[in-house]
């Protein structure tokens, strides 16, 4: 049974796709605002040669929350000084604006929350 999907696989146009190990997988429509998780929009980001991606949350007549992720998943604990520049350029990106008199909380996973912070 696994030879023949093996079989199928390799028989079918262009054969499997090839990707090295580790390397990231692109989508289409990457660099565009693009949904996550229901009721969020994830805003694709880069700083200083850093890739990053913000989440904005879809409220209506309400400031939006945002959150803020290392796209290789390391830890942004010591990162807080890229947080006012990243949440303007989210919140720009959804029409919005950048509240910089809300604090900043570190959540456990290592991303940054602004309550409120896109209005």
């Amino acid at each position: 049974m696994l030879r023949a999907l093996l079989l199928a696989a390799f028989l079918m146009p262009g054969g499997l796709p090839a990707r090295a190990e580790g390397e990231p997988v692109k989508t289409e429509g990457a660099g565009e605002a693009e949904a996550v998780d229901p009721g969020y929009v994830a805003v694709p980001l880069a700083v200083a040669g850093t890739d990053y991606t913000a989440e904005v949350s879809q409220k209506d007549n309400a400031p939006a929350d945002l959150r803020l992720r290392r796209t290789d998943g390391e830890s942004m604990a010591d990162q807080g000084y890229v947080v006012a520049e990243l949440g303007r350029d989210a919140c720009h990106e959804v029409g919005l604006s950048f509240d910089d008199g809300l604090p900043p909380m570190l959540a456990a996973d290592g991303s940054w929350t602004v309550a409120g912070g896109c209005k």
